[in-house]
């Protein structure tokens, strides 16, 4: 962020990054996170979507501690519910999705990741999806660059590209991804 502010950088593609003074953030669409478990028990016995109080029990992996993506979850659960990461049974922070992959299947506990990535997982043998009793939790992805200069030609050309090459679907809209009341 530090190189972007100073310049070092014409552009970022960053997710759920809050808006900070010196860089101007265009959001391209919103992600969510699913929850992703071993495939045993308790997680494999719920009905049906899992209670607040039950997830809370179960040991929770973390990804990416200084990344904006746990921070998306924390803010869900702490915005809707009073709740903060200290509150949940957290067992692991990993720094990549591959290692906390490996965390789930190895049956440490549950993770959130986003579905783009979870979606790599869909058919992997000892994980699971499972249901949440809570709105989705969505995340922003925005290009951003230093409002103190104005982008070279050739990085305001790659960003355009970015935005006319974004799969059809790929990204929900800001109306999708709003909570429901």
């Amino acid at each position: 962020m530090q190189k972007l502010k100073d310049g070092e950088l014409d552009f970022a593609i960053l997710e759920n990054q809050p808006l900070e003074p010196g860089i101007v953030t265009e959001v391209l669409g919103y992600k969510k996170l699913v929850f992703l478990a071993p495939d045993k028990a308790p997680y494999n016995q719920m009905p049906g979507p899992v209670p607040i109080d039950t997830l809370l029990k179960w040991p929770m992996i973390v990804y990416e501690w200084h990344s904006g993506r746990h921070m998306v979850g924390n803010r869900h659960f702490r915005e809707r519910y009073g709740l903060s990461l200290r509150d949940h049974n957290m067992v692991g922070c990993f720094d990549t999705h591959e290692a906390m992959i490996e965390g789930v299947k190895a049956g440490l506990g549950w993770a959130t990741l986003p579905e783009c990535i979870a979606s790599r997982y869909r058919n992997e043998p000892g994980i699971i999806r499972f249901k949440v009793a809570t709105d989705t939790m969505w995340y922003p992805v925005s290009l951003t660059w230093p409002s103190s200069c104005s982008p070279s030609d050739e990085a305001r050309d790659f960003a355009n590209f970015v935005r006319e090459n974004i799969p059809e679907g790929y990204f929900a809209n800001s109306t999708e991804a709003q909570p429901r009341s």
